[in-house]
């Protein structure tokens, strides 16, 4: 694994090579690819350099990759990467309820992560359909000198407006990159591009998610009322409206839950485990007064975030 510490000719240890994050996001890109390639299984880059590569957004590095993967064979893939020394992040019980699209992978050496998705929020269409949808039209784009599969064009402006509207009220970055997206790339678009995104939304399921995206694109795809009033699309609009995720999902779980399921929920949402506490939030100072402190903090944010994340529920 990078940064494992190797003997030179003479037998002696040699320092650490460390590498820097963009290195290793590329060569975890290619890590990936070839691993995936071995077995035959089909793996997307998203997101990422990607984006770049189609003009959506400035290059920059990344924190970590993302991959989607054939559904059928995600945890195929998965156990492999483990079996080269990767790990699944640990986790919390909020990030096991509520992020149940993906899985992180961390691993010593590698200042980046790997997220693998065997779907993506806001395709409501079968996770199957999307990926061979996404799959049939992909392109490559060539990482650490290996060609990686990533989408085309069309698929990365459907990826990046989903993932940039499901948390645009909580993070400016993904607000500005939406906006870039609608007033920087949208007017650029050709009526065949608009057509080829029309399309596209149709089939994977993400035009009653981009309801209030794709117009602005100039894109003529419209959602019918009963997509509209699907449930999944229904949370979706909470999600999105609710601009306190964390919030959001605890009152969704608690609310959706039988009724004597909703007491242990309530427990955690209002008084998480140390253990769950402390890895969310790695800066809290050790001790038991710090512990207790950044309880109520937490508690008083999600109270402030509330009253949003009611309207958001009776407005969607």
């Amino acid at each position: 694994m990078a940064g494992a510490a190797v003997t030179g000719r003479d037998g002696a240890p040699e320092p650490a090579v460390l590498l820097q994050r963009g290195e290793a996001v590329e060569l975890a890109h290619a890590l990936i690819d070839r691993v995936a390639r071995a077995r035959g299984i089909r793996a997307l880059f998203i997101k990422g350099p990607s984006l770049a590569l189609h003009g959506l957004r400035p290059p920059r590095v990344s924190a970590d990759v993302d991959v989607l993967v054939d559904p059928l064979r995600f945890d195929e893939l998965f156990d492999a990467l483990v079996s080269l020394g990767w790990s699944e992040r640990p986790s919390t019980f909020a990030s096991r309820a509520f992020t149940t699209h993906s899985r992180t992978l961390v691993a010593d050496g590698w200042p980046c992560d790997i997220d693998a998705h065997h779907r993506f929020p806001g395709f409501l269409a079968d996770p199957a359909v999307v990926f061979e949808a996404l799959w049939r039209r992909r392109t490559t784009m060539r990482l650490a000198g290996v060609r990686c599969e990533v989408p085309d064009r069309a698929g990365s402006i459907l990826i990046l407006a989903l993932h940039s509207l499901r948390s645009s009220t909580a993070v400016p970055r993904h607000r500005g990159e939406l906006d870039h997206l609608i007033g920087a790339v949208g007017p650029a678009l050709s009526e065949t591009e608009r057509a080829d995104l029309a399309e596209l939304a149709l089939e994977t399921g993400s035009v009653a998610t981009l309801d209030s995206v794709l117009p602005a694109l100039g894109v003529d795809a419209r959602a019918t009322p009963e997509e509209l009033a699907a449930p999944e699309a229904l949370e979706w609009r909470r999600r999105v409206a609710a601009g306190a995720p964390i919030t959001h999902h605890w009152l969704s779980a608690v609310m959706d839950a039988p009724w004597r399921g909703r007491p242990r929920l309530l427990l955690h949402a209002l008084w998480p485990s140390a253990h769950d506490l402390r890895l969310d939030h790695p800066d809290i100072a050790p001790g038991s007064l710090a512990l207790l402190r950044a309880r109520w903090q937490r508690l008083g944010r999600g109270l402030d975030a509330l009253p949003a994340v009611l309207r958001a529920r009776r407005r969607a």
